[in-house]
């Protein structure tokens, strides 16, 4: 992972468990665990959190079924919505199974990790996307 990959709110793995970033310097990263006990260490040591169901809909997102509009070019896909913004994905068999995302009209961009939704989400609406832990 490189610094430039996150941003202050993100969620990373560290000592397998889940931290938020609290601040990047140039290789280091300040983050909190869930009982808000900081953390300084090199950035190599932190890891994405894998992109799930699971994770997609702590962040707000609700499924569509597969197949976009029904057109053949779109089959084996579903949506995950949020607000109006739409993410198409190829299928997954089951609900723990990662699943990369794609944004943009031709595949343009490819998401793996929470951390990546959470930058889009910034970038385009210009606030921290919301995560829900039920």
């Amino acid at each position: 992972m490189k610094a430039e990959d996150l941003r202050k709110g993100n969620i990373v793995f560290f000592n397998d468990e889940i931290h938020w970033v609290l601040s990047v310097m140039q290789n280091e990263v300040l983050i909190s665990n869930q009982e808000q006990e900081e953390t300084k260490t090199d950035i190599d040591q932190v890891k994405g959190v894998w992109l799930n169901p699971i994770w997609m809909k702590r962040l707000g997102f609700s499924y569509r079924n597969s197949g976009i509009g029904g057109q053949d070019q779109w089959a084996g896909y579903g949506t995950w919505e949020n607000e109006g913004a739409k993410i198409y994905f190829q299928g997954h068999k089951k609900i723990s199974d990662t699943i990369p995302l794609y944004y943009g009209r031709n595949r343009d961009f490819k998401f793996e990790f929470v951390h990546e939704i959470q930058n889009l989400h910034l970038a385009l609406r210009k606030e921290l996307i919301e995560i829900t832990f039920e």
